[in-house]
């Protein structure tokens, strides 16, 4: 009588687990949500920040090379105030407002207003513009291409143009 009725449970709880899998047969096993966008196409989450840290934040997050750089310069920086050691792994994440440091499990966040960000900022384009500069002097020799700096320094100049209003500003 007692495998009956375990029989019984056993028979019934295998027709419900069926009767689940064919409900699901039709559904998407992955439902991508939809992500809202501010009218300038911008992630509406840069609706929260000022408009100069979110440029900061782009340069960071849609060059990878810079980013790479910064992050090296930052590293460097903390390695040599002794805030991390050479051995150390260091992780670094870029939000709209910070970047955050994560070593040995531990996260450590810094503004972009902080004057070591800045400095390191800087010295990442530096050395971005530099690289970019090697890349472009190597292909060009091995493609045996000759590269015209007048015409790169016309299109500068179309592109952003040195108005004399523009230098008042900057001597005020």
């Amino acid at each position: 009588m007692a495998n009956t009725i375990a029989d019984a449970l056993n028979k019934e709880q295998t027709e419900k687990l069926n009767a689940i899998k064919t409900e699901n047969v039709g559904r998407p096993k992955f439902i991508k949500k939809e992500r809202k966008v501010l009218d300038n196409g911008l992630p509406y989450a840069t609706k929260f920040y000022p408009e100069h840290f979110v440029k900061i934040a782009l340069v960071i997050k849609h060059n990878a090379e810079f980013r790479r750089m910064i992050s090296l310069a930052i590293r460097n920086y903390l390695v040599e105030t002794g805030v991390v050691s050479k051995e150390d792994k260091v992780y670094i994440t870029y939000l709209w407002n910070k970047f955050a440091v994560k070593v040995n499990g531990l996260s450590r966040e810094y503004l972009y207003t902080e004057k070591m960000f800045v400095d390191n900022f800087a010295a990442a384009i530096v050395l971005t513009s530099n690289y970019f500069q090697y890349v472009l002097s190597n292909f060009s020799n091995e493609e045996d291409i000759d590269v015209d700096l007048d015409y790169a320094n016309d299109i500068i100049n179309h592109v952003h143009p040195r108005s004399s209003e523009s230098e008042s500003v900057e001597s005020e």
